[in-house]
This record gives structure tokens, C-alpha cells and sequence, in this order.
């Protein structure tokens, strides 16, 4: 049973993280010392499947993984007898993969919740979240940090001399929040999509989604049936608002000339350039399929990226062909992109600067938890807060007004 909790992990619940601030708050605030410090049942219930994480990554898995410098700084600070520093650390990480566990299921049940009520086919299948390219930069990031971290509290001891300085350089520079805010952004994101009928079929529709500069529609994908769409001249209008360029791809004909004037589209093309052209890298391909799902025949948009091939599988599937979702798609995509720049951002100055502060001396390991376990909680809530600015974006982009 000892081995399921561990290897669960991090899978936290409610109910040991409630247990941990408990004991963290005893330990705090608690009058009289006792024999033995409160603050180690947040250690034990919080810090032993992080350690045995990290210890399972390095070991089996020759991967290091965030969990590692957690550890590190969880048995400098109880060398060093800050205990409740080390309850802290490890109660913010344990807190944070509860959130990204919880924003994952969320979007889980989006996703199965899309499928179901538009009667979607087996083959439309979505990402898993740390399959998506912007989360594993992230994780790539976080490993990078790790080393440098080691690197820092090095040289902080050398300079110094002084242990609780160097164990309170490696606590201010635990990447907690680098590991969870990227998962729980894209999830928050992803999961809003499925809300609009928007499935993500590739790791990398995201990224390339928030860089993309050129949105090329099929000429049955603005006029299906050879009818306009009534939302096609507004989406057009808005595409050019956002930075984007419109290409119309059809034959040269007068029927052809006649929709690109309805719609506002003066790049007109019988053609596009190949895959490898450096046009194509920020092109995103939008037509109209129709597949087969259980209730017969249902239309969607089918959006490539990347790629000017009508044969490419999507990277992303509209359930209904509505043009009128592609502005919130563009929005979200942007959206989360800076929202992890400014979680990294604001993250690597907080350390940077704690660091500076605990090679003077000015933070102690309680007070560099503190200082971490502020960041982390601020990082992370942005991250979650994902869910609330894509519905207002939604609501601007689905908005009728120009």
C-alpha cells in the first residue's frame, strides 16, 4: 500500500494536503514546542512521494525532473532544522499538482462531454496535456533551472561559507510553479476550446496557432454550397484587427472574384506555396469535411497548420462548421502563450532577486519558503485563472459588434 501512495505521486488529495496545513499551522503558531515538530506530517504526507519521484526519475529513468531540487531543498532545510520551511515547500508543490490534477480532469470531461453531444468519431481524438510543445519548453526550461540552481547554492556556500544560505538559495529557486503553471494553462485552455466545440488535435496547435500570421480559406469553407457565409465578412474584418492576412483559395473565375469582394479578401490564389516555403510556416489552412459520425453525416472546419495539404490530417477540428469560433481560438491560443511568457517572466525576477537576498544573508530558509511559496501561489492562480479570460475573450470574439 506504502508503494501505491508513492508511486501515485504526485497525485495528491484533499484531504493529506488539509492534513499537512494543519500541521503546518500548529508548528507556527503552537506555544510550547514538543518532542517532535507538527511541521513533520506535512513533510511526510507532502515531501516523501516528491522524493520518491525525484529519486524513481534520476535513478530509473535517468531524467531529472523538478521533484529533484524540491527534494534537495526539503532535506537542506531539515539538515538545518527549519522545519516548517520544509513542510512549506513541500505542501506548495503537493498543492499545486492537486490544482493541475483538478484543471486536467475539467478538461477531460470538456472533451468527452464535446464528443458525446456532437456525436464525434473515434478518430477525433485530443492532445494530452504534457504532450503539448509549450508544456514540455517549459519542462525543459525547469530542468535547465534545476541545474542552475545547484550551480548558484554552490557558489553561495563557496562565497560564504554559510550552509543556511546556500539551503536558502536552493529553496527561493524551486521551479514548483514552472512545473505546474504550464500544464494547468494549456488544460485551462484546451478545456475552454472543447467548450466551444474546438478540438485540439496535435501538440503543436497551440504554439503555432499563437505566432500565426496568415489564415487561408478554401473556397467552401467561406461559401459552402457555393452560398457566403453570414458570419464570413465580420470574421475577415476581425482577422485583419488581430494582425492576421486572408488569402482566398480557389480558381480564377468570376464566382471566385465575387465572394473575395463580398468578404474583404484582395490576396486571392489558385495556389499555395510548398510545405517548406517559409509563407507556409505561419499558414493555417481552414476548409470545410464532412465526416462520419453516428448520427450520419455532420460538417466541420478542419484546420491545418503549417501545412498547405488538403491530405494532412487537422491539428485542429471545429465540431460545427462556424466560422464565428475562429477568432477565440486565435485569442486563446495568444492568450496562453503570454501567459506562460509572464509566469517565466515573473518567476526567474523573484528568484533572481531572492537569490540576491539570501547570499547577503537578508532571508533566512524559513523566510526564503515564504517568499517561494508567495511566488509559486500567484504563478499558479494566473495559470488557473486561464479558464475566466478565455470566456471573456469568447464572448469578444463570438460578440456581433465591430
Amino acid at each position: 500500500m506504502t508503494r501505491s501512495w508513492l508511486e501515485s505521486a504526485p497525485r495528491p488529495t484533499v484531504i493529506c494536503a488539509l492534513i499537512s496545513l494543519a500541521a503546518l499551522l500548529c508548528s507556527a503558531f503552537m506555544e510550547q514546542p514538543h518532542a517532535v515538530d507538527p511541521a513533520w506530517i506535512a513533510v511526510i504526507l507532502s515531501g516523501s512521494p516528491i522524493l520518491y519521484t525525484a529519486l524513481h526519475s534520476l535513478l530509473c529513468l535517468r531524467k531529472i525532473h523538478a521533484e529533484l531540487l524540491v527534494s534537495a531543498a526539503l532535506i537542506g532545510t531539515l539538515t538545518v532544522g527549519e522545519y516548517l520551511a520544509a513542510g512549506g515547500i513541500a505542501l506548495i508543490m503537493y498543492v499545486g499538482t492537486m490544482l493541475e490534477d483538478q484543471i486536467i480532469l475539467h478538461t477531460h470531461h470538456r472533451i468527452s462531454a464535446l464528443c458525446s453531444q456532437e456525436n464525434m468519431n473515434a478518430g477525433m481524438h485530443s492532445i494530452d496535456t504534457h504532450d503539448v510543445s509549450m508544456v514540455q519548453t517549459a519542462k525543459r526550461r525547469a530542468s535547465r533551472l534545476i541545474l542552475l540552481a545547484f550551480v548558484l547554492a554552490g557558489a553561495v556556500w563557496w562565497t560564504t561559507n554559510d550552509v543556511d544560505r546556500a539551503v536558502t538559495a536552493l529553496v527561493v529557486f524551486c521551479p514548483c510553479a514552472f512545473v505546474h503553471a504550464a500544464p494547468m494553462a494549456v488544460s485551462a485552455a484546451v478545456g475552454s476550446l472543447a467548450q466551444q466545440g474546438i478540438l485540439l488535435r496535435t501538440s503543436h496547435a497551440l504554439e503555432r496557432l499563437s505566432h500565426m500570421e496568415n489564415a487561408v480559406f478554401t473556397l467552401d469553407a467561406i461559401a459552402p454550397a457555393g452560398y457566403l457565409d453570414a458570419d464570413a465578412a465580420q470574421l475577415v474584418t476581425k482577422l485583419r484587427r488581430m494582425g492576421m492576412h486572408p488569402v482566398l483559395l480557389g480558381s480564377v473565375d468570376a464566382h471566385t472574384a465575387q465572394i473575395a469582394k463580398q468578404v474583404g479578401i484582395r490576396d486571392v490564389r489558385t495556389a499555395l506555396p510548398a510545405s517548406n516555403d517559409p509563407f507556409t510556416a505561419w499558414t493555417a489552412l481552414i476548409r470545410r469535411e464532412t465526416d462520419t459520425c453516428a448520427a450520419g453525416l455532420t460538417h466541420c472546419l478542419h484546420i491545418t497548420i503549417g501545412s498547405t495539404s488538403d491530405k494532412t490530417d487537422a491539428d485542429v477540428v471545429c465540431a460545427a462548421a462556424d466560422l464565428s469560433r475562429l477568432p477565440a481560438l486565435l485569442l486563446t491560443a495568444r492568450r496562453i502563450r503570454q501567459n506562460i511568457e509572464q509566469n517565466t517572466l515573473f518567476g526567474l525576477t523573484l528568484n533572481f532577486i531572492a537569490l540576491g537576498l539570501a547570499a547577503c544573508g537578508y532571508l533566512s530558509p524559513l523566510a526564503g519558503a515564504v517568499w517561494h511559496n508567495a511566488a509559486a501561489i500567484f504563478i499558479v492562480l494566473n495559470a488557473a485563472l486561464l479558464t475566466a479570460s478565455a470566456d471573456r475573450e469568447k464572448k469578444f470574439a463570438f460578440s456581433t459588434s465591430l
